[in-house]
């Protein structure tokens, strides 16, 4: 079954929270309350964008966003972030730090299957196959890396033996 379309919706809706919760950190006003604001804010924006466009930065350097797992944790943590004393910084934080739980859960379903754009956005960054080729590349340049350094040594071994001799 095809989940996209409400994984999109939960996606969007637990950014709104985020960007809701980061708002309400703001008070009581203090440097590590604004700061902390700031940042659940900014989380909140790129999450939300993540559901219409996927730049290849992000797939390549926040590859967790992309499995139920790595979004699941991400989620958890800024819920945890968002929670404080007031109502108003409980509730968004609470709501947030679920939908993570679930994400977690959802890994373990195997009837479930990540949303298209999770999948594709995978696959463009360091999944498996991209690091199976990386690993591929780098095995390749060790081998001609070691053949140069026969060379090298050859040279020089053959260099010393006939330094050496009297004809």
């Amino acid at each position: 079954m095809d989940f996209s379309d409400i994984f999109r919706i939960v996606n969007l809706a637990t950014a709104v929270l985020m960007v809701l919760g980061g708002v309400a950190n703001f008070f009581p006003i203090g440097i590590q309350s604004i700061i902390i604001g700031c940042y659940c804010i900014i989380f909140g924006i790129a999450t939300g964008l993540l559901e219409f466009q996927i730049p290849p930065q992000v797939a390549r350097y926040a590859s967790f966003m992309f499995s139920f797992v790595g979004r699941g944790v991400f989620y958890l943590f800024i819920g945890s972030v968002i929670i404080g004393s007031p109502w108003y910084q409980i509730t968004p934080g609470v709501l947030v730090a679920v939908i993570g739980i679930a994400y977690i859960g959802l890994e373990f379903v195997p009837s479930i299957e990540p949303p298209a754009n999770m999948r594709d956005a995978a696959d463009a960054g360091w999944g498996t196959r991209a690091l199976q080729q990386r690993s591929k590349q780098l095995r390749l340049a060790s081998e001609d890396a070691g053949k140069g350094v026969q060379y090298v040594y050859d040279v020089v071994m053959g260099m010393d033996m006939g330094i050496g001799r009297k004809a």
